[in-house]
């Protein structure tokens, strides 16, 4: 039972990074200089443009007061990724923050991993 708990625990955290901080992040890049109003406004277009337009209804919300509240220089993560690998860098950035375990995970044990390689 305890771990059919930590796989829906990780795949709630990773459908939130997916959704939901990603947007957010790249949202707040290009929003930066705008007031609260007008974040919520980005966000909404945003999402409609790149995606559906209903869900740009469902997720401006969320995804533009995480925008909010991120720091408004994280315009600098992107600029080396994208020296580096072009358009593909928003990607990539994507891949990396997706990736990211969620708090308080607790990995098998060491014992638990040996005893799987055994097997």
């Amino acid at each position: 039972m305890k771990s059919f708990y930590a796989a829906k625990y990780e795949s709630v955290w990773y459908f939130f990074l997916a959704v939901v901080f990603v947007p957010a992040l790249i949202v707040s890049m290009n929003a930066s200089e705008l007031s609260v109003s007008e974040t919520y406004q980005y966000a909404l277009a945003y999402i409609g443009n790149n995606t559906f337009a209903w869900l740009g209804y469902l997720l401006y919300l969320p995804v533009g007061t995480i925008a909010c509240l991120l720091p408004s220089d994280t315009q600098g993560l992107m600029i080396f990724p994208h020296m580096i690998f072009g358009d593909f860098a928003i990607y990539m950035f994507w891949l990396l923050i997706v990736t990211t375990y969620p708090p308080f995970y607790r990995g098998p044990s060491l014992k638990e991993r040996l005893t799987a390689a055994k097997a």
